[in-house]
């Protein structure tokens, strides 16, 4: 009957369907969701499916809130996901607690960074995030047309004292926070990499021992062999064992060499400036660390560590492109580097800007 409703695109149908169903709903919802993703091929048709399972799914004696953020997942209604999010984590009981850091796993699983950015920004605000009432102003006083005395304005009032009940919220919502932004799930699969590679260093150090010291191509080859196999690893031994055998990388190979740290450190998001520091602007000095190549392909790498995730990188890379508006080759090789870092950094975010 679900399969007739939807050939025969009539969602009154699908919706009695569903709501005459008394013995096994959760397998019919099942079967319609997965049907409704893969058979109907009308995205329009498909958006109203899916608000009628939302409907069907809140019906339920337990509401499948999992299920629920799911299809609203599909529709991209961040505004209803974070709705659903914080019902379920103001629940007092464990389970609820769990359930909302599961969906938020699953959420981050779609990588649509707008999408989770609108959900996290959707939260119940924290106690340290509102702003305090501003203190009334009391009436004026003195005479008529004379001076009015100097008094100090009042202080605003203390934050009342948080309760056990919201220290507790604030809690579970600064997890989900960091469920949502990726901090969590890319410190887990960091420490993933880390442990299980299994690099062979023999391998790479026989490779470079064999070649040819002139042979930029063969040099820069297994710089990015390198970078490859510890991509995500943060393992840089060979890196710091052959500082002399990767300065002989110049120009756009140094360049290169520069942004394959990047990808050694891919989702190092919160020391990714304090990795790159020998290669990116130094403010005191004024001016780059390691030449105009080096500095661009940093600028290129800091985009590669925070792929997808670049809320927290995406205002310096753009002051760097602004502060090398110069038409020299210099400043070209760092805009360069600049624009490919932006574009990674803002990966999935929607802003034009």
């Amino acid at each position: 009957a679900v399969g007739i409703a939807l050939e025969s695109v009539r969602l009154d149908k699908l919706d009695e369907c569903i709501a005459k169903a008394t013995t096994d709903r959760a397998a019919i919802l099942a079967y319609t969701l997965e049907a409704c993703q893969s058979l109907v091929q009308s995205r329009t048709f498909r958006d109203k499916v899916l608000r009628v399972l939302v409907g069907q799914y809140k019906k339920l004696e337990t509401p499948d809130y999992q299920n629920m953020c799911h299809c609203l997942m599909l529709l991209e209604d961040d505004a209803a996901v974070a709705s659903h999010l914080s019902e379920v984590i103001k629940k007092e009981d464990d389970e609820s607690e769990l359930l909302a850091y599961q969906i938020g796993f699953d959420l981050c699983e779609s990588d649509i960074q707008h999408f989770l950015l609108g959900v996290r920004n959707g939260l119940p605000a924290l106690a340290s995030e509102r702003a305090p009432e501003p203190a009334a102003a009391p009436p004026a006083e003195g005479a008529e047309g004379g001076d009015t005395e100097m008094k100090d304005e009042p202080a605003a009032p203390a934050a009342p004292e948080p309760t056990e009940e919201e220290k507790k919220l604030e809690l579970r919502v600064k997890n989900l926070r960091a469920i949502l932004s990726g901090e969590t799930t890319i410190g887990i699969n960091l420490e993933f990499l880390f442990a299980n590679n299994n690099t062979d260093m023999l391998i790479l150090n026989n490779t470079k021992g064999s070649l040819e010291p002139r042979n930029s191509i063969t040099h820069q080859a297994t710089v990015f062999a390198n970078a490859v196999v510890h991509c995500g690893t943060t393992e840089d031994k060979f890196v710091r064992e052959n500082p002399d055998w990767f300065k002989k990388a110049s120009n756009w190979a140094k360049f290169s060499a520069a942004a394959c740290v990047g990808m050694i450190f891919k989702g190092c998001i919160n020391s990714s400036r304090q990795v790159l520091k020998t290669y990116l602007p130094d403010a005191e000095n004024g001016g780059q660390s390691g030449g105009p190549f080096a500095t661009g392909g940093a600028l290129y790498a800091l985009g590669l560590i925070h792929a997808n995730h670049g809320e927290g990188i995406l205002k310096f890379l753009v002051n760097e492109l602004k502060n090398n508006k110069g038409g020299d080759e210099k400043a070209e090789t760092i805009q360069h580097g600049a624009c490919l870092g932006i574009g990674f950094a803002g990966l999935g975010t929607g802003k034009e800007k």
